[in-house]
C-alpha cells in the first residue's frame, strides 16, 4: 500500500475538524444567535427551512393589555407587536439539544418541556421562528467557510 503524502494527511485532518461535533456546535451557535437576534430585535420569524422572513403575528388586544401590566423583559415588544420576549426565557434558553456528528445534524430547541410547549403554542398561533431563512442560511454558510479557512491555515 502506498504511503500517504503530507497533503493527503493534512486534508484528512482538516476534514475531521470540519465534520467534528465542535464544528457542528459552531454552526449551531451561529444559527441560535441569528434566531435570537431576528426574533427579539425585529419581531420576525420564518415558517419553513429556507423560507421568507415574516413579521410575527400580532398578539390579541386583550393579551397586549395584560402584558403591559406585568413585569417584562427590557426588550419585550410593546403594543400588539410580538417578539416572543415577555420574560425572555423562551429565547434566552434556546440551545443546541443534540448533535449527531455521524449524520452531520444538530437540533436546536429546549431541554425543558415548558419552553418546548411554549414554542409549539406560538407556532400554532402563527408565530413560527425556529427556522433559518435562505439569506440567514447563506450567512451561516459564509461564517462557517471563514472558520474552515482559519482551520485550513492551521493545518
Amino acid at each position: 500500500m502506498a504511503k500517504k503524502s503530507k497533503a493527503i494527511k493534512d486534508l484528512e485532518r482538516l476534514l475531521k475538524k470540519i465534520t467534528s461535533a465542535r464544528s457542528l456546535r459552531s454552526i449551531g451557535q451561529m444559527s441560535i444567535k441569528i434566531v435570537k437576534d431576528r426574533t427579539r430585535e425585529k419581531g420576525q420569524g420564518v415558517d419553513k427551512p429556507g423560507g421568507r422572513l415574516k413579521t410575527l403575528k400580532a398578539v390579541t388586544p386583550e393579551y397586549a393589555k395584560q402584558r403591559e401590566k406585568t413585569r417584562r423583559h427590557p426588550k419585550a415588544a410593546k403594543g400588539r407587536r410580538s417578539n416572543l420576549t415577555r420574560t425572555g426565557a423562551l429565547i434566552n434558553k434556546l440551545k443546541i439539544v443534540k448533535i449527531d456528528k455521524n449524520k452531520h445534524l444538530l437540533f436546536i430547541g429546549w431541554k425543558d418541556l415548558e419552553n418546548q410547549m411554549k414554542a409549539v403554542g406560538q407556532e400554532a398561533q402563527g408565530r413560527p421562528f425556529l427556522y433559518l431563512s435562505a439569506s440567514e442560511a447563506v450567512k451561516v454558510r459564509n461564517d462557517f467557510n471563514k472558520l474552515v479557512d482559519e482551520l485550513a491555515r492551521k493545518v
